[in-house]
């Protein structure tokens, strides 16, 4: 069985801090051996929405699966959801270009989270806002992914918000079924997160990794329970040498016994542009 890495950034991602073309993403993911292909997935960022590389990306994408005879690159785009109305950042225009979009906030202000002298009320108005954020925007626009779930408030409190972050995943998991769109299982939190928990539960300060992993672990499994609900393995490479690294997706996803027919693969991220 191969699988879709449908989340990297290379060169027009400002988070991306050394560049590589998609060529050389495509031979070192397919050279991994269980890799199909991979989706190029750069921002389209909340507060500075500039469109025009999709256009650029949308050419070479072509030209390279043509090349090589067969679809191994798709052209997608990671968008910031950051406003509780739902706003959408993507035009009529972009749209025509994609073959699938991939969402999550990005830009919260989760470091505020961990300072001196907040309390319920103010952890009560933060996560409200979240859940406006999450639901209006995945139910109002065309998403077909929901991007690593919760990744601000896990990294900096690893399962002190559980409760929080439960209770709102109970509002969006009906929003993914009834939208088509699939959870992100996403290498990043378990390649990159663990070191950033600053937030302890009084009597539980076990290592930032395991909380991470013990959070992801409960979202998916709860995504798992209600039925009905696609996933879709992530690398979110910013660097070459990540890029078709979803092992540790591919792993999550069989300890949790989730079905191979819940699993997206790249035909079925074509619909836009098959």
């Amino acid at each position: 069985m191969k699988y879709f890495d449908h989340h990297v950034h290379t060169g027009h991602s400002r988070c991306v801090k050394q560049p590589y073309t998609l060529d050389a993403a495509l031979d070192l993911s397919l050279s991994r051996g269980f890799i199909e292909g991979f989706g190029s997935t750069n921002h389209v960022h909340f507060n500075s929405p500039d469109q025009s590389h999709l256009a650029i990306t949308r050419e070479q994408v072509d030209a390279i699966n043509a090349r090589r005879g067969k679809s191994f690159i798709l052209l997608g785009a990671e968008v910031d959801i950051d406003h509780p109305s739902g706003r959408f950042t993507i035009t009529k225009k972009t749209l025509d270009l994609l073959d699938y979009i991939i969402a999550g906030p990005h830009n919260q202000p989760h470091r505020s989270l961990a300072m001196d002298g907040m309390g319920k009320e103010e952890f009560d108005e933060y996560f409200e806002a979240l859940e406006a954020i999450i639901i209006n925007s995945l139910s109002r626009n065309p998403v077909d992914v929901w991007v690593h779930p919760f990744l601000q408030e896990i990294e900096i409190g690893g399962e002190f918000f559980q409760e929080y972050l439960l209770d709102i995943l109970d509002d969006i998991l009906p929003v993914l079924k009834e939208k088509g769109i699939a959870m992100e299982i996403s290498a990043t939190f378990p390649r990159d997160k663990g070191n950033q928990v600053e937030i302890f539960k009084p009597g539980l300060r076990i290592d930032g990794w395991l909380q991470v992993m013990h959070m992801i672990t409960r979202i998916y499994k709860a995504a798992l329970d209600f039925g009905g609900i696609k996933f879709s393995f992530a690398s979110d490479a910013h660097a070459l040498e990540n890029v078709g690294d979803i092992g540790a997706p591919i792993a999550i996803a069989r300890w949790l016994g989730i079905p191979g027919n819940c699993i997206l693969h790249l035909a079925d991220l074509q619909g836009r542009n098959p």
